[in-house]
């Protein structure tokens, strides 16, 4: 995806602050993600086990 104009957010400017591209992003992630987690399922259980574990 490609902006005229990204706005950032924060000193650092390490995120990204358009809503319209952080709803963009989080669809293709939540879509990619959640196929990977069905195409790999124990893997994903590992993964989310650490991520709770944290």
């Amino acid at each position: 995806m490609k902006l005229d104009r990204p706005e950032f957010l924060g000193a650092t400017r390490g995120l990204l602050g358009n809503t319209d591209v952080r709803v963009c992003v989080r669809e293709a992630v939540r879509e990619r993600l959640g196929n990977w987690f069905e195409e790999h399922p124990e893997r994903a259980m590992e993964v989310v086990d650490r991520i709770v574990s944290r």
